[in-house]
């Protein structure tokens, strides 16, 4: 089980430690240069959140895959479109500058994120519960990405 915990959490937490890097160039330039959704926190929060939230996704996903329940098929799949998508956010955002496409992005990994929880559930209730507060900081992203892109869509 430890095995499976520490890959679980190395590719959660690698995935976004490495697409972070990838796309920090554009957080220091053309998203500092954009007008922000009222209650936008620092950017030095995010990666302090982030962290904390891929190391949960992680647990969570060695939790799914060390748990003794059968047809976990549905789940995997669900939390591995969920990581892409998330993965995928900050490529449509920071590097190619599309905020309605990475709104789009955003709402469909919300509702993702909320199915998630729910196919974890049956295989591993903490598992579940560990989503959750993922699936609230998405919540919150959304909301700075749609004033985002309503307050710089020309």
């Amino acid at each position: 089980m430890v095995g499976k915990m520490m890959l679980s959490i190395i590719l959660c937490l690698g995935g976004g430690w490495l697409t972070g890097w990838l796309t920090n160039a554009e957080t220091q330039t053309w998203y500092k240069d954009i007008i922000k959704a009222p209650g936008t926190p620092p950017n030095f929060v995010f990666p302090i959140v982030w962290t904390i939230l891929y190391i949960l996704m992680g647990i969570s996903l060695g939790l799914l895959w060390s748990s003794k329940t059968e047809n976990k098929q549905k789940a995997f799949f669900l939390f591995f479109l969920q990581l892409a998508l998330n993965f995928g956010w900050s490529w449509i955002f920071f590097h190619f500058h599309q905020i309605g496409l990475a709104l789009m992005d955003i709402v469909l990994l919300w509702v993702l994120i909320f199915l998630t929880i729910r196919a974890l559930s049956p295989h591993t209730r903490l598992g579940s519960a560990l989503l959750l507060p993922y699936f609230l900081w998405v919540t919150y992203a959304v909301y700075l990405n749609f004033f985002i892109w309503l307050l710089n869509s020309q």
